[in-house]
């Protein structure tokens, strides 16, 4: 589960939790993150330059997708799937993976939702910033089980 969004300029990264409530209807502190890093990176497709500075942060969770309430008009659903198959797909070994969970329909309801994607269906991200999501992951995982 990923929640992004944008400061204003009189706002601090402690503001950001916000996008988390607003977006997926959850509550988390600041002090429930865990801050994997500061990103700098740009995304250039057409006429679009994305030019960010990004707050990386971690939430370690047991919520089931029954506790997250969407915002319709920022997010259209919520999946999730195994670490491992993410970190083959992107660092190699896998050009397919599974995902799972829930899109909103146009009437509004949670549908249930399992399938295939491959790289296409996720952000417009230069390669090097999933590799450095990964590597900052995996090491902030081996930290939790020493």
């Amino acid at each position: 589960m990923t929640a992004a969004g944008h400061l204003l300029a009189h706002e601090t990264i402690y503001d950001g939790v916000r996008e988390i409530k607003e977006e997926l209807g959850i509550e988390v502190g600041f002090t429930d993150l865990i801050s994997l890093e500061i990103i700098d990176y740009s995304v250039i497709k057409a006429e679009l330059i994305d030019n960010e500075i990004a707050h990386v942060f971690l939430f370690k969770s047991q919520k089931t997708f029954a506790d997250f309430r969407l915002q319709k008009e920022e997010v259209s659903g919520i999946v999730r799937a195994k670490f491992t198959d993410f970190c083959q797909l992107w660092l190699g070994g896998k050009s397919v993976i599974t995902i799972e969970g829930f899109k909103i329909n146009k009437s509004g309801e949670n549908t249930l939702l399992k399938k295939n994607v491959d790289k296409n269906d996720f952000v417009p991200h230069d390669i090097s910033y999933y590799e450095t999501i990964i590597k900052l992951i995996k090491k902030e995982i081996k930290m939790m089980h020493g």
